[in-house]
Protein backbone atom coordinates (compact mmCIF):
# COMPACT_ATOMS: atom_id res chain seq x y z
CA UNK A 1 0.00 0.00 0.00
CA UNK A 2 3.23 2.50 -0.06
CA UNK A 3 2.52 2.86 -3.27
CA UNK A 4 -0.99 4.12 -2.57
CA UNK A 5 0.68 6.73 -0.28
CA UNK A 6 2.61 8.15 -2.90
CA UNK A 7 -0.07 8.70 -4.95
CA UNK A 8 -1.90 10.39 -2.76
CA UNK A 9 0.82 12.00 -0.65
CA UNK A 10 -0.40 11.40 2.57
CA UNK A 11 1.79 10.25 5.57
CA UNK A 12 -0.01 7.89 7.77
CA UNK A 13 0.34 8.94 11.64
CA UNK A 14 2.48 7.34 13.69
CA UNK A 15 1.09 4.45 15.09
CA UNK A 16 -1.20 3.80 12.42
CA UNK A 17 -1.82 0.61 9.98
CA UNK A 18 0.30 0.89 6.81
CA UNK A 19 -2.68 2.01 4.80
CA UNK A 20 -4.60 5.44 4.12
CA UNK A 21 -8.06 3.41 4.52
CA UNK A 22 -7.36 1.34 7.80
CA UNK A 23 -9.27 3.81 10.12
CA UNK A 24 -8.28 2.14 13.29
CA UNK A 25 -5.58 3.55 15.64
CA UNK A 26 -3.31 0.95 17.59
CA UNK A 27 -4.64 0.68 20.63
CA UNK A 28 -2.08 1.89 23.32
CA UNK A 29 -1.04 -0.31 26.24
CA UNK A 30 -2.92 1.85 28.79
CA UNK A 31 -6.14 1.71 26.85
CA UNK A 32 -6.18 -1.76 27.23
CA UNK A 33 -7.19 -2.96 30.82
CA UNK A 34 -9.94 -5.31 31.04
CA UNK A 35 -11.54 -6.78 33.98
CA UNK A 36 -9.28 -9.73 35.40
CA UNK A 37 -11.87 -12.10 35.09
CA UNK A 38 -10.28 -12.79 31.44
CA UNK A 39 -7.53 -14.30 31.01
CA UNK A 40 -4.58 -12.97 29.13
CA UNK A 41 -4.86 -14.37 26.00
CA UNK A 42 -8.64 -13.65 25.71
CA UNK A 43 -8.45 -10.11 26.96
CA UNK A 44 -5.64 -9.49 24.47
CA UNK A 45 -7.65 -11.18 21.44
CA UNK A 46 -11.31 -9.81 22.47
CA UNK A 47 -9.61 -6.17 22.63
CA UNK A 48 -8.29 -6.27 19.84
CA UNK A 49 -11.00 -7.31 18.02
CA UNK A 50 -13.10 -4.91 19.41
CA UNK A 51 -10.55 -1.79 18.30
CA UNK A 52 -10.32 -2.48 14.77
CA UNK A 53 -6.53 -3.90 14.71
CA UNK A 54 -6.29 -6.25 11.76
CA UNK A 55 -6.33 -9.10 13.48
CA UNK A 56 -9.11 -11.35 14.13
CA UNK A 57 -9.86 -13.90 16.86
CA UNK A 58 -13.14 -16.46 16.90
CA UNK A 59 -14.32 -17.93 20.29
CA UNK A 60 -15.73 -21.10 19.57
CA UNK A 61 -15.81 -22.74 15.94
CA UNK A 62 -14.72 -19.88 14.10
CA UNK A 63 -11.65 -18.67 11.84
CA UNK A 64 -8.43 -17.92 14.14
CA UNK A 65 -7.14 -15.55 11.77
CA UNK A 66 -4.64 -13.07 13.16
CA UNK A 67 -1.50 -11.29 11.64
CA UNK A 68 1.46 -9.45 12.45
CA UNK A 69 -0.92 -6.05 13.83
CA UNK A 70 -1.81 -8.23 16.55
CA UNK A 71 -1.42 -6.80 20.34
CA UNK A 72 1.81 -7.61 22.25
CA UNK A 73 0.50 -9.71 24.75
CA UNK A 74 -1.14 -12.28 22.26
CA UNK A 75 1.14 -15.08 20.70
CA UNK A 76 -0.08 -14.56 16.66
CA UNK A 77 2.34 -15.34 14.05
CA UNK A 78 2.26 -13.60 10.25
CA UNK A 79 -0.81 -14.71 8.35
CA UNK A 80 0.88 -15.27 4.72
CA UNK A 81 -0.92 -15.99 1.23
CA UNK A 82 3.15 -17.15 0.60
CA UNK A 83 3.41 -19.59 3.75
CA UNK A 84 4.98 -22.94 3.52
CA UNK A 85 2.58 -25.44 2.22
CA UNK A 86 3.34 -27.68 5.47
CA UNK A 87 2.81 -25.06 7.75
CA UNK A 88 -1.01 -26.18 9.28
CA UNK A 89 -0.19 -23.69 12.56
CA UNK A 90 -1.94 -21.17 10.59
CA UNK A 91 -5.55 -21.39 8.70
CA UNK A 92 -5.63 -19.66 5.57
CA UNK A 93 -7.00 -16.36 6.13
CA UNK A 94 -9.86 -16.56 3.35
CA UNK A 95 -13.62 -16.45 4.29
CA UNK A 96 -14.46 -19.96 2.85
CA UNK A 97 -15.10 -22.04 6.24
CA UNK A 98 -18.87 -22.52 6.88
CA UNK A 99 -18.63 -20.40 9.58
CA UNK A 100 -18.09 -17.53 7.80
CA UNK A 101 -20.37 -17.96 5.40
CA UNK A 102 -22.99 -17.93 7.38
CA UNK A 103 -21.78 -14.62 9.15
CA UNK A 104 -21.92 -13.41 5.86
CA UNK A 105 -25.86 -14.31 5.35
CA UNK A 106 -26.67 -13.53 8.52
CA UNK A 107 -24.96 -9.97 7.43
CA UNK A 108 -26.95 -9.65 4.63
CA UNK A 109 -30.29 -10.75 6.00
CA UNK A 110 -29.68 -8.15 8.73
CA UNK A 111 -28.65 -5.40 6.47
CA UNK A 112 -32.03 -5.71 3.92
CA UNK A 113 -33.73 -2.30 5.79
CA UNK A 114 -31.21 0.08 4.89
CA UNK A 115 -32.74 2.89 6.89
CA UNK A 116 -32.88 0.39 10.10
CA UNK A 117 -30.51 -2.38 9.70
CA UNK A 118 -31.14 -5.22 12.46
CA UNK A 119 -27.50 -6.58 12.66
CA UNK A 120 -25.12 -6.87 15.66
CA UNK A 121 -22.03 -5.50 15.70
CA UNK A 122 -20.17 -8.53 16.77
CA UNK A 123 -20.91 -9.86 13.24
CA UNK A 124 -19.95 -6.40 11.69
CA UNK A 125 -17.28 -6.42 13.30
CA UNK A 126 -16.23 -9.94 12.55
CA UNK A 127 -16.19 -9.20 8.81
CA UNK A 128 -14.72 -5.75 8.73
CA UNK A 129 -11.34 -7.99 10.42
CA UNK A 130 -11.31 -10.37 7.65
CA UNK A 131 -10.48 -8.16 4.54
CA UNK A 132 -7.48 -6.55 5.50
CA UNK A 133 -5.98 -10.01 6.71
CA UNK A 134 -4.94 -10.76 3.43
CA UNK A 135 -6.26 -10.00 -0.35
CA UNK A 136 -7.82 -13.02 -1.25
CA UNK A 137 -10.39 -12.10 1.31
CA UNK A 138 -10.90 -8.71 -0.88
CA UNK A 139 -10.85 -10.44 -3.85
CA UNK A 140 -13.38 -13.11 -2.70
CA UNK A 141 -15.39 -10.21 -1.82
CA UNK A 142 -15.42 -8.05 -4.21
CA UNK A 143 -15.47 -11.31 -7.10
CA UNK A 144 -19.06 -13.63 -4.69
CA UNK A 145 -20.26 -11.29 -1.90
CA UNK A 146 -20.80 -8.27 -4.45
CA UNK A 147 -24.26 -7.77 -3.54
CA UNK A 148 -23.35 -7.82 0.11
CA UNK A 149 -20.59 -4.59 -0.77
CA UNK A 150 -23.58 -2.59 -1.97
CA UNK A 151 -25.78 -3.36 0.43
CA UNK A 152 -23.07 -1.79 2.68
CA UNK A 153 -23.20 1.44 0.35
CA UNK A 154 -27.29 1.59 0.27
CA UNK A 155 -27.00 1.79 3.79
CA UNK A 156 -24.16 4.14 4.40
CA UNK A 157 -26.24 6.49 1.34
CA UNK A 158 -29.25 6.78 3.04
CA UNK A 159 -30.34 9.80 3.97
CA UNK A 160 -31.25 10.42 7.45
CA UNK A 161 -32.48 12.69 10.26
CA UNK A 162 -31.81 12.84 13.93
CA UNK A 163 -34.94 11.20 14.61
CA UNK A 164 -33.90 8.63 12.20
CA UNK A 165 -30.75 8.22 14.30
CA UNK A 166 -32.73 7.54 17.67
CA UNK A 167 -34.63 4.55 15.50
CA UNK A 168 -31.21 3.09 13.73
CA UNK A 169 -29.67 2.68 17.81
CA UNK A 170 -33.26 1.14 18.89
CA UNK A 171 -33.06 -1.43 16.06
CA UNK A 172 -29.46 -2.18 16.79
CA UNK A 173 -29.97 -2.40 20.36
CA UNK A 174 -32.51 -4.85 19.43
CA UNK A 175 -30.19 -7.19 17.19
CA UNK A 176 -27.39 -7.53 20.08
CA UNK A 177 -30.07 -8.55 22.42
CA UNK A 178 -31.31 -10.98 19.79
CA UNK A 179 -28.44 -12.22 18.81
CA UNK A 180 -28.04 -16.19 19.03
CA UNK A 181 -24.08 -15.60 19.72
CA UNK A 182 -24.64 -14.04 22.99
CA UNK A 183 -22.21 -16.71 25.02
CA UNK A 184 -19.38 -15.12 22.90
CA UNK A 185 -17.24 -13.49 26.25
CA UNK A 186 -17.01 -10.43 23.59
CA UNK A 187 -20.68 -10.35 22.31
CA UNK A 188 -21.57 -9.71 26.61
CA UNK A 189 -19.27 -6.84 26.61
CA UNK A 190 -20.80 -5.31 23.56
CA UNK A 191 -23.85 -5.77 25.34
CA UNK A 192 -23.02 -4.04 28.10
CA UNK A 193 -21.88 -1.48 26.90
CA UNK A 194 -24.29 -0.46 24.15
CA UNK A 195 -24.38 3.18 24.03
CA UNK A 196 -27.15 4.41 21.51
CA UNK A 197 -25.04 7.25 20.40
CA UNK A 198 -22.23 5.68 19.19
CA UNK A 199 -23.15 1.92 18.33
CA UNK A 200 -24.40 3.72 15.10
CA UNK A 201 -21.27 5.49 14.54
CA UNK A 202 -19.41 2.14 15.28
CA UNK A 203 -21.72 0.39 12.69
CA UNK A 204 -21.21 2.90 9.86
CA UNK A 205 -17.25 2.99 10.25
CA UNK A 206 -16.89 -0.77 10.25
CA UNK A 207 -19.03 -0.45 7.08
CA UNK A 208 -16.77 1.94 5.83
CA UNK A 209 -13.98 0.15 6.70
CA UNK A 210 -15.10 -2.52 4.59
CA UNK A 211 -15.93 -0.68 1.74
CA UNK A 212 -12.38 1.14 1.34
CA UNK A 213 -10.61 -1.89 1.55
CA UNK A 214 -12.49 -3.11 -1.44
CA UNK A 215 -12.35 -0.46 -3.36
CA UNK A 216 -9.42 -0.52 -6.59
CA UNK A 217 -6.04 0.90 -5.82
CA UNK A 218 -5.67 4.98 -6.65
CA UNK A 219 -2.75 5.69 -9.19
CA UNK A 220 -0.86 8.38 -10.31
CA UNK A 221 -1.77 8.05 -13.39
CA UNK A 222 -5.45 7.41 -12.79
CA UNK A 223 -5.06 11.05 -10.92
CA UNK A 224 -2.99 12.75 -13.49
CA UNK A 225 -5.87 11.62 -16.22
CA UNK A 226 -8.95 12.32 -14.05
CA UNK A 227 -9.63 8.41 -15.25
CA UNK A 228 -10.82 6.10 -12.55
CA UNK A 229 -11.66 2.89 -13.90
CA UNK A 230 -14.66 0.27 -13.46
CA UNK A 231 -13.52 -3.42 -13.17
CA UNK A 232 -15.36 -6.88 -13.74
CA UNK A 233 -15.09 -7.37 -10.04
CA UNK A 234 -17.07 -4.66 -7.51
CA UNK A 235 -17.58 -1.64 -7.85
CA UNK A 236 -18.29 -2.30 -11.64
CA UNK A 237 -19.96 0.70 -12.25
CA UNK A 238 -22.29 3.61 -10.22
CA UNK A 239 -24.51 1.48 -9.83
CA UNK A 240 -23.25 -0.41 -6.94
CA UNK A 241 -22.04 2.75 -5.37
CA UNK A 242 -24.83 5.22 -6.01
CA UNK A 243 -28.67 4.29 -4.11
CA UNK A 244 -30.97 7.32 -4.77
CA UNK A 245 -30.77 10.63 -5.99
CA UNK A 246 -29.45 11.96 -2.59
CA UNK A 247 -25.81 9.39 -2.06
CA UNK A 248 -23.39 12.21 -1.62
CA UNK A 249 -26.24 13.87 1.02
CA UNK A 250 -26.58 10.29 3.41
CA UNK A 251 -22.37 10.48 3.48
CA UNK A 252 -22.10 13.82 4.56
CA UNK A 253 -24.76 12.83 7.16
CA UNK A 254 -21.69 10.67 8.95
CA UNK A 255 -18.91 12.36 8.00
CA UNK A 256 -18.44 15.15 10.73
CA UNK A 257 -20.64 12.65 13.53
CA UNK A 258 -19.28 9.39 13.27
CA UNK A 259 -15.41 10.61 13.23
CA UNK A 260 -13.82 8.19 11.64
CA UNK A 261 -11.03 8.57 8.69
CA UNK A 262 -12.84 5.16 6.79
CA UNK A 263 -15.72 7.78 6.33
CA UNK A 264 -13.90 10.51 4.69
CA UNK A 265 -11.93 7.94 3.02
CA UNK A 266 -15.49 6.48 1.70
CA UNK A 267 -16.83 10.01 0.47
CA UNK A 268 -13.67 10.53 -1.64
CA UNK A 269 -13.73 7.05 -3.29
CA UNK A 270 -17.13 7.35 -4.38
CA UNK A 271 -16.61 11.29 -5.54
CA UNK A 272 -13.70 10.03 -7.50
CA UNK A 273 -15.39 7.10 -9.14
CA UNK A 274 -18.59 9.11 -9.56
CA UNK A 275 -18.36 12.68 -10.28
CA UNK A 276 -21.03 13.63 -12.76
CA UNK A 277 -23.38 12.10 -10.14
CA UNK A 278 -22.00 14.41 -7.50
CA UNK A 279 -22.21 17.73 -9.61
CA UNK A 280 -25.85 16.94 -10.61
CA UNK A 281 -26.59 16.54 -6.80
CA UNK A 282 -24.53 19.36 -5.86
CA UNK A 283 -26.29 21.76 -8.54
CA UNK A 284 -28.85 21.70 -5.61
CA UNK A 285 -28.19 24.78 -3.19
CA UNK A 286 -30.17 22.59 -0.72
CA UNK A 287 -27.25 20.00 -1.23
CA UNK A 288 -24.51 22.42 -0.89
CA UNK A 289 -25.65 23.77 2.36
CA UNK A 290 -25.65 20.57 3.71
CA UNK A 291 -21.60 19.95 2.53
CA UNK A 292 -20.58 23.86 3.97
CA UNK A 293 -21.90 22.79 7.60
CA UNK A 294 -20.64 18.87 7.30
CA UNK A 295 -16.94 19.93 6.41
CA UNK A 296 -17.51 23.05 8.45
CA UNK A 297 -18.36 20.96 11.62
CA UNK A 298 -15.36 18.42 10.51
CA UNK A 299 -12.82 20.68 10.67
CA UNK A 300 -13.61 22.89 13.44
CA UNK A 301 -13.99 19.59 15.26
CA UNK A 302 -10.33 18.66 14.42
CA UNK A 303 -8.76 22.05 15.03
CA UNK A 304 -10.10 21.92 18.53
CA UNK A 305 -8.87 18.08 18.88
CA UNK A 306 -5.43 19.28 17.69
CA UNK A 307 -5.47 22.50 20.27
CA UNK A 308 -5.62 20.29 22.72
CA UNK A 309 -2.34 19.25 24.56
CA UNK A 310 -1.80 15.40 24.40
CA UNK A 311 -5.59 15.06 23.95
CA UNK A 312 -6.25 10.68 24.60
CA UNK A 313 -7.25 9.18 21.20
CA UNK A 314 -10.35 7.43 21.63
CA UNK A 315 -10.42 3.31 22.06
CA UNK A 316 -10.10 2.04 18.17
CA UNK A 317 -9.77 6.11 16.74
CA UNK A 318 -7.29 7.48 14.64
CA UNK A 319 -5.52 10.47 15.92
CA UNK A 320 -7.26 13.82 14.70
CA UNK A 321 -3.79 14.69 12.93
CA UNK A 322 -4.56 11.44 10.52
CA UNK A 323 -7.75 12.58 10.14
CA UNK A 324 -7.12 15.84 9.27
CA UNK A 325 -4.99 14.74 6.52
CA UNK A 326 -7.53 12.92 5.14
CA UNK A 327 -9.90 15.65 5.19
CA UNK A 328 -7.39 17.60 3.19
CA UNK A 329 -6.97 15.06 0.41
CA UNK A 330 -10.37 15.48 -0.23
CA UNK A 331 -10.69 18.97 -0.09
CA UNK A 332 -7.55 18.70 -2.21
CA UNK A 333 -9.46 16.64 -4.68
CA UNK A 334 -12.64 18.38 -4.89
CA UNK A 335 -11.43 21.72 -6.76
CA UNK A 336 -8.67 19.45 -8.57
CA UNK A 337 -11.61 17.84 -10.90
CA UNK A 338 -14.16 20.37 -10.30
CA UNK A 339 -12.22 23.30 -12.01
CA UNK A 340 -12.07 21.22 -15.32
CA UNK A 341 -15.34 19.54 -15.08
CA UNK A 342 -17.87 21.09 -12.99
CA UNK A 343 -18.74 24.65 -14.65
CA UNK A 344 -20.96 25.62 -10.94
CA UNK A 345 -17.76 25.10 -9.19
CA UNK A 346 -16.74 28.69 -8.67
CA UNK A 347 -20.03 29.15 -7.39
CA UNK A 348 -20.91 26.43 -5.21
CA UNK A 349 -19.57 28.09 -2.05
CA UNK A 350 -20.95 31.72 -3.05
CA UNK A 351 -22.94 33.18 0.68
CA UNK A 352 -21.19 30.62 2.48
CA UNK A 353 -17.11 31.92 2.19
CA UNK A 354 -16.80 32.67 5.42
CA UNK A 355 -18.29 30.34 7.51
CA UNK A 356 -16.05 27.38 4.93
CA UNK A 357 -12.69 29.71 4.79
CA UNK A 358 -13.35 30.24 8.56
CA UNK A 359 -12.92 26.86 9.64
CA UNK A 360 -10.28 26.09 7.27
CA UNK A 361 -7.96 28.68 8.62
CA UNK A 362 -8.80 27.07 12.33
CA UNK A 363 -7.44 23.53 10.81
CA UNK A 364 -4.20 25.48 9.32
CA UNK A 365 -3.47 27.31 12.61
CA UNK A 366 -4.12 23.80 15.02
CA UNK A 367 -2.16 21.49 12.24
CA UNK A 368 1.08 19.88 13.70
CA UNK A 369 4.10 21.98 11.70
CA UNK A 370 6.05 19.11 11.09
CA UNK A 371 2.41 17.94 8.52
CA UNK A 372 3.84 20.59 5.66
CA UNK A 373 1.86 19.20 3.30
CA UNK A 374 -1.32 18.88 4.83
CA UNK A 375 -0.92 23.07 5.56
CA UNK A 376 -0.36 23.23 1.97
CA UNK A 377 -3.39 21.46 0.50
CA UNK A 378 -5.78 23.23 3.34
CA UNK A 379 -4.26 26.78 1.97
CA UNK A 380 -5.07 25.70 -1.54
CA UNK A 381 -8.71 24.98 -1.34
CA UNK A 382 -8.93 27.90 0.62
CA UNK A 383 -7.49 30.20 -2.49
CA UNK A 384 -9.72 28.13 -5.20
CA UNK A 385 -12.71 29.48 -2.35
CA UNK A 386 -11.11 33.00 -2.16
CA UNK A 387 -10.80 32.99 -6.70
CA UNK A 388 -14.60 32.30 -6.27
CA UNK A 389 -15.76 35.69 -4.57
CA UNK A 390 -15.19 37.06 -8.36
CA UNK A 391 -13.24 40.11 -8.89
CA UNK A 392 -13.09 41.05 -5.54
CA UNK A 393 -11.43 37.76 -4.15
CA UNK A 394 -8.38 39.12 -3.05
CA UNK A 395 -9.83 41.25 -0.45
CA UNK A 396 -10.53 39.12 3.12
CA UNK A 397 -7.30 37.09 1.86
CA UNK A 398 -4.89 37.07 5.01
CA UNK A 399 -1.73 37.55 5.02
CA UNK A 400 -0.12 34.01 5.33
CA UNK A 401 -2.44 32.76 2.60
CA UNK A 402 -1.60 35.68 0.34
CA UNK A 403 2.24 34.23 0.95
CA UNK A 404 1.10 30.73 0.50
CA UNK A 405 -0.34 32.01 -3.00
CA UNK A 406 2.61 33.48 -4.46
CA UNK A 407 5.10 30.48 -3.31
CA UNK A 408 2.34 28.77 -5.07
CA UNK A 409 2.47 30.86 -8.29
CA UNK A 410 6.74 30.56 -7.98
CA UNK A 411 6.31 26.86 -7.49
CA UNK A 412 4.61 25.96 -10.30
CA UNK A 413 6.68 28.12 -13.00
CA UNK A 414 6.18 31.82 -11.72
CA UNK A 415 3.89 34.05 -10.75
CA UNK A 416 3.01 35.39 -13.93
CA UNK A 417 -0.55 33.39 -14.38
CA UNK A 418 -1.76 35.38 -11.28
CA UNK A 419 -0.50 38.77 -12.77
CA UNK A 420 -2.08 38.35 -15.93
CA UNK A 421 -5.61 36.80 -14.23
CA UNK A 422 -5.64 40.22 -11.86
CA UNK A 423 -5.08 42.44 -15.16
CA UNK A 424 -7.57 40.74 -16.98
CA UNK A 425 -10.09 40.79 -14.19
CA UNK A 426 -9.39 44.23 -13.91
CA UNK A 427 -9.48 45.17 -17.33
CA UNK A 428 -12.60 43.42 -17.95
CA UNK A 429 -14.60 45.20 -14.63
CA UNK A 430 -17.03 47.93 -15.82
CA UNK A 431 -16.38 50.34 -13.17
CA UNK A 432 -14.32 54.01 -12.37
CA UNK A 433 -11.18 52.73 -11.19
CA UNK A 434 -10.58 55.95 -8.86
CA UNK A 435 -10.78 54.96 -4.71
CA UNK A 436 -12.67 57.62 -3.98
CA UNK A 437 -15.20 57.87 -6.83
CA UNK A 438 -18.54 58.05 -5.87
CA UNK A 439 -19.96 57.13 -9.08
CA UNK A 440 -21.06 53.46 -7.93
CA UNK A 441 -22.71 52.75 -11.66
CA UNK A 442 -21.31 54.85 -14.55
CA UNK A 443 -22.30 54.70 -18.00
CA UNK A 444 -20.16 51.76 -19.73
CA UNK A 445 -20.31 54.40 -22.84
CA UNK A 446 -18.81 57.26 -20.67
CA UNK A 447 -16.01 55.03 -19.23
CA UNK A 448 -12.87 56.16 -20.46
CA UNK A 449 -9.72 53.66 -20.96
CA UNK A 450 -5.99 54.80 -19.84
CA UNK A 451 -4.37 55.44 -22.38
CA UNK A 452 -0.70 54.97 -21.59
CA UNK A 453 -1.38 51.81 -19.59
CA UNK A 454 -4.65 50.29 -21.43
CA UNK A 455 -5.95 48.52 -18.44
CA UNK A 456 -7.70 51.10 -15.80
CA UNK A 457 -10.90 52.86 -16.80
CA UNK A 458 -12.56 56.14 -15.79
CA UNK A 459 -15.48 57.71 -15.52
CA UNK A 460 -14.21 61.48 -15.87
CA UNK A 461 -10.92 62.98 -16.28
CA UNK A 462 -11.34 64.41 -12.99
CA UNK A 463 -11.42 61.00 -11.62
CA UNK A 464 -8.36 60.48 -13.83
CA UNK A 465 -5.97 63.55 -12.94
CA UNK A 466 -6.92 62.20 -8.77
CA UNK A 467 -5.96 59.11 -9.37
CA UNK A 468 -2.86 59.60 -11.05
CA UNK A 469 -1.33 61.57 -8.13
CA UNK A 470 -3.10 60.24 -5.06
CA UNK A 471 -1.08 60.38 -2.00
CA UNK A 472 -1.63 57.06 -0.62
CA UNK A 473 -1.73 54.80 -4.26
CA UNK A 474 -1.10 56.91 -7.35
CA UNK A 475 -1.25 55.21 -10.56
CA UNK A 476 1.39 57.28 -12.20
CA UNK A 477 4.11 54.58 -10.79
CA UNK A 478 1.91 51.86 -11.67
CA UNK A 479 0.99 53.20 -15.21
CA UNK A 480 4.82 53.71 -15.87
CA UNK A 481 5.53 49.88 -15.46
CA UNK A 482 2.28 48.27 -16.73
CA UNK A 483 2.58 50.66 -20.44
CA UNK A 484 5.75 48.72 -21.78
CA UNK A 485 4.76 44.80 -20.54
CA UNK A 486 0.87 45.71 -22.29
CA UNK A 487 2.38 47.06 -25.59
CA UNK A 488 4.54 43.64 -26.05
CA UNK A 489 1.59 41.47 -24.77
CA UNK A 490 -1.91 42.63 -23.67
CA UNK A 491 -3.00 40.03 -20.65
CA UNK A 492 -6.15 38.76 -23.05
CA UNK A 493 -3.39 37.48 -25.09
CA UNK A 494 -1.56 33.72 -24.40
CA UNK A 495 0.19 33.23 -21.17
CA UNK A 496 3.12 32.12 -23.07
CA UNK A 497 3.51 35.75 -24.31
CA UNK A 498 2.59 37.64 -21.37
CA UNK A 499 4.98 35.84 -18.94
CA UNK A 500 7.97 36.67 -22.35
CA UNK A 501 6.97 40.29 -22.13
CA UNK A 502 7.40 40.32 -18.06
CA UNK A 503 10.33 38.31 -18.26
CA UNK A 504 11.87 40.24 -21.60
CA UNK A 505 11.56 44.02 -19.38
CA UNK A 506 13.16 42.52 -16.31
CA UNK A 507 9.76 41.98 -14.47
CA UNK A 508 10.60 40.74 -10.59
CA UNK A 509 8.84 40.07 -7.89
CA UNK A 510 9.82 43.68 -6.32
CA UNK A 511 8.35 45.27 -9.10
CA UNK A 512 5.67 43.06 -8.81
CA UNK A 513 5.00 44.40 -5.69
CA UNK A 514 4.77 47.83 -6.73
CA UNK A 515 2.00 47.00 -9.39
CA UNK A 516 -0.08 45.19 -6.47
CA UNK A 517 0.23 47.61 -4.10
CA UNK A 518 -1.11 50.18 -6.60
CA UNK A 519 -3.62 48.22 -8.07
CA UNK A 520 -5.59 46.65 -5.28
CA UNK A 521 -3.59 47.86 -1.89
CA UNK A 522 -6.37 50.59 -1.06
CA UNK A 523 -8.58 47.24 -0.96
CA UNK A 524 -6.31 44.95 1.38
CA UNK A 525 -4.64 46.98 3.67
CA UNK A 526 -2.70 50.53 4.52
CA UNK A 527 0.33 50.75 2.97
CA UNK A 528 3.18 51.81 5.33
CA UNK A 529 5.26 54.45 5.05
CA UNK A 530 8.53 52.98 3.50
CA UNK A 531 6.65 51.09 0.55
CA UNK A 532 4.53 54.47 0.33
CA UNK A 533 8.17 56.13 -0.61
CA UNK A 534 8.92 53.78 -2.80
CA UNK A 535 5.60 53.60 -4.75
CA UNK A 536 5.46 57.19 -5.15
CA UNK A 537 9.06 58.05 -6.03
CA UNK A 538 9.23 55.27 -8.82
CA UNK A 539 8.64 56.31 -12.48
Amino acid sequence: MNDVFNSLRITPAAGDAASLFNSRARPSVASSQLPTALNAHLRAAVLWQRSGGLGAFGHRGGFVVTTGHGPPSCSCRPASSARSRNDDTIPAPVLTSPFAAAILRRLAVGLQDFRNPAVCMRIVDRVYLHPRAAHPNVQLLRAHHSNLLSQFMAVLACRRTVSDGVALAASLHSAIQSCPGQADPFHCRLADDFNPSTCPKDLVASLCAIVTSCFPPITVHSIRTQKFKFHALWPSGPQDLLHGPATFCGLLHWLPTADDTAVVCTFMRVFLWCRPAFYSEFDDPSARIIFVRAMCSLLKSLAASLSLPHTPVPFGRTDAAHHLTCVAQLLEFLPMFGVDEWPQWRYAFIGFEQNILSAVYAAVDACPRDRYHVKAQLRDFALHVHSSLGDEWLVSMPEDLSHHMFHAQLRFGGCFAHFRHLLDSIFSRKVCAAPNCDNIFPSQSRLMLCSRCKILRYCSKRCQAEHWRSPSHPHKPVCARLAPIVNIAHPRNGLDDFEDACRSLGLDVDQLSIIYVGLIGHRLYSVPQEDHDTLTSGQ
